[in-house]
């Protein structure tokens, strides 16, 4: 009971692996995950839904029934891969720089050239566009101003760097969201990509924990400390400088509140999100019910949208959705009322 390590495999579907031309639905790829320790099954889904519905340009996802060879693997959450086509379709280009930050991608600055880094620079910050060229100048030129002192100049340089308004709207929502398995918690599980008109866009990725449900003795998150996160300090212990430095901006911060303020009310409203946990729960009650290969059975399934699993005050245990989405609504309007 309470935090589980999935029994399902993360898998990826490559439809241009031996046909480079081959398309599915104009995808190149798709990415599988299964529950995680979520005995919903759904928290990525609901979580990348919610992402979008706010305007966050958050990957594409659907619920599954997977055989493989003939042998049933369960319900996994189909996602969008993060590619130049994907690129393409969100933002209009796929020229530049795209990179995916792995675990210890704080965005720490260490100095101007990549040898400087350790472990290595690639090992934290894959690039995943124009590999050939490999020039990551553009990533360490923003972490080099997030690391300005002074606050005005700081501000002015991320202006220029940074699509500031849609970073903080993403991280708005990922906070009310309590979504520790991200940048602000763990570091990676996000994408960055540079535009055309030098700013760095924010795509999220990896929402399987969302909604209070990730557990790590370095941040010391129970479960109640994630129900009661305060969104101005959505972060693990360390360098998270893409929070801290970018909330340490006055109108940043403002602008940032004024997200939040606008979202209880609107796409994360308990009655909103609890519709849409109805709506995706119908999709796939049936096949969970079937659903051998998760380690969660049919029985928590259905009570985990009632109800903690277990129940009690069991630090690391599954918040229940129902009662998570009206707390953390709870939380978070008790915060704003002291901004």
């Amino acid at each position: 009971t309470g935090d589980r390590t999935d029994t399902k495999k993360k898998l990826r579907i490559a439809f241009d692996e031996y046909r480079p031309e081959q398309r599915f639905h104009g995808m190149k790829q798709l990415d599988l995950f299964g529950s995680d320790g979520d005995p919903t099954l759904l928290r990525q889904m609901l979580a990348l839904t919610l992402l979008r519905q706010a305007g966050v340009p958050a990957p594409r996802s659907s619920m599954i029934w997977l055989n493989l060879n003939g042998a049933p693997l369960g319900v996994y959450t189909l996602v969008e891969h993060v590619d130049k086509l994907y690129l393409q379709d969100r933002f209009g280009e796929n020229d530049g720089n795209l990179y995916k930050l792995e675990r210890g991608g704080t965005l720490a600055y260490e100095g101007d050239s990549p040898d400087a880094y350790e472990p290595p620079f690639a090992d934290r910050y894959e690039l995943k566009t124009n590999e050939a060229v490999g020039d990551v100048r553009d990533l360490i030129a923003l972490m080099k101003q997030l690391a300005v002192a002074d606050v005005d100049e700081r501000k002015a340089g991320l202006a220029s760097l940074l699509d500031v308004d849609g970073y903080l709207l993403a991280l708005a929502i990922n906070s009310w969201l309590a979504n520790m398995d991200s940048y602000p918690g763990t570091t990676g599980n996000l994408y960055l990509y540079h535009d055309a008109a030098g700013r760095f866009r924010y795509i999220p990725w990896n929402l399987t924990r969302a909604f209070g449900n990730y557990h790590q003795t370095s941040c010391a998150h129970s479960t109640d400390d994630l129900l009661a996160l305060d969104p101005d300090l959505p972060t693990c212990p360390g360098m998270r400088p893409l929070v801290t430095e970018v909330l340490g901006i006055a109108a940043n911060q403002n602008l940032y509140h004024e997200h939040l303020a606008r979202l209880v009310d609107a796409t994360l409203a308990p009655s909103h999100v609890l519709d849409e946990v109805a709506r995706l729960r119908s999709l796939v009650v049936d096949y969970a019910h079937q659903d051998s290969a998760d380690s969660f059975l049919a029985e928590e399934f259905d009570a985990s949208f009632a109800q903690d699993l277990p129940e009690g005050d069991n630090p690391v245990r599954v918040p229940g959705l129902t009662p998570f989405v009206k707390a953390r609504d709870d939380r978070v309007r008790e915060l704003m009322g002291a901004w």
